[in-house]
């Protein structure tokens, strides 16, 4: 199965964060349940959201057609990408897609 460059370098930032934050997160060998849980929970809202950003923004960096066809039946054309913030259960994600404009 061929490998996707950009998915395997999201793969390899999602393991690297993941580290960093286990590495100064994760609870020593005599940490009660709670304490783990809460470091769970702290590398999760670290980790979870920069992946979740990556993840949707790089589907929006593919290539675009110049012209899409609009529900009001014109054609809309291709004026570059915009930011959008959304909040999810992540917390709050700039999302970039491709903004277009029917002239009809």
């Amino acid at each position: 199965m061929k490998r996707d460059p950009d998915r395997q370098a999201i793969i390899n930032e999602a393991v690297r964060l993941y580290r960093e934050a286990l590495e100064d997160l994760l609870p020593g060998e005599n940490a009660t349940l709670d304490q783990v849980e809460t470091a769970i929970t702290e590398i999760g809202h670290e980790v979870f959201p920069d992946l979740q950003e990556k993840l949707i923004n790089e589907r929006n960096r593919k290539a675009r057609v110049n012209k899409i066809d609009c529900a009001c039946g014109g054609v809309t054309r291709y004026r570059g990408m915009c930011t959008k913030t959304l909040i999810t259960v992540h917390g709050l994600l700039r999302l970039k897609r491709p903004y277009y404009h029917c002239s009809s």
